[in-house]
């Protein structure tokens, strides 16, 4: 009996440093898996004519209510911008703060193969100077749901509308309807891959269309996959004044 609840007790301790070894990065793509994390992020836009914006952002997440798994967050995202106008005529270069965003969100079933939940982001007119960042103040609701019949693969949509609350003198009304589908697949040694397509409707304007596909790559590091280093591609598919946009980031996960 004490052979057989030793070679037991052995078994159970080799699977859970295994599995431990094996943590899935979780690089925060999911909005109905929620975690706390600090995370730095440099976005490159190539523009045309010659033109460029640089963002790097510092993001916050805190999240928190069901112990088991949690089902709240607020996030803010802190931007620095550097504008490049390149041969366009108009604002010249500029460097200096852009347009601070926060969120909050609940996911209602948080548990499930199948996870939704619904949130309120918000995008203040915060920037220094006017290129340096979209001059509204908007509100914008968004719902989104994961389907995840298995760890290796991942199904989740959000979508989300933009209405603006006020804007500056010379800045029209923004009212945008953007749904993005999207895939995540596990790969080993704590590295992931990511699909997502951008969707969007102008409202304002007579209901244009326009479109992106995003790739990116990333991996986990430590115990849990608590560091990620991921790299983005992006890609318009439809008429746009920005021709690709890379980006690249790192981030801590909390417990």
């Amino acid at each position: 009996m004490r052979l057989r609840t030793g070679v037991v007790s052995f078994v159970s301790a080799v699977v859970a440093v295994a599995s431990a070894a094996d943590a899935p990065a979780d690089p925060g793509l999911d909005p109905t898996v929620l975690h706390s994390r600090v995370k730095v992020q440099n976005e490159f836009i190539e523009q045309a004519f010659d033109g460029s914006k640089n963002t790097t952002k510092l993001l916050l997440s805190y999240a928190f209510g069901n112990v088991a798994r949690r089902d709240w967050t607020v996030q803010l995202d802190l931007p620095l911008v550097a504008h490049r106008a390149g041969d366009l005529g108009g604002a010249p270069d500029a460097t200096g703060f852009g347009d601070i965003q926060m969120r909050v969100g609940h996911v209602f079933d948080a548990e499930g193969v199948f996870r939704w939940g619904f949130g309120v982001e918000t995008q203040l007119n915060t920037a220094a100077q006017d290129q340096l960042g979209d001059g509204v103040f908007r509100l914008s609701p968004v719902a989104v749901f994961a389907v995840e019949p298995c760890q290796a693969f991942k199904f989740q949509t959000s979508t989300q509308f933009d209405q603006s609350i006020t804007t500056e003198e010379g800045v029209g009304e923004q009212q945008d309807l953007k749904v993005k589908p999207s895939m995540t697949f596990r790969l080993p040694e704590k590295f992931y891959a990511y699909v997502e397509s951008e969707l969007k409707w102008n409202i304002q304007n007579d209901d244009k269309f326009s479109a992106k596909l995003k790739f990116e790559v990333g991996r986990g590091f430590g115990a849990r996959g608590e560091w990620v280093l991921s790299a983005r591609y992006e890609m318009p598919l439809t008429e746009s004044t920005d021709d690709h946009t890379l980006t690249a980031g790192v981030a801590y996960v909390f417990p």
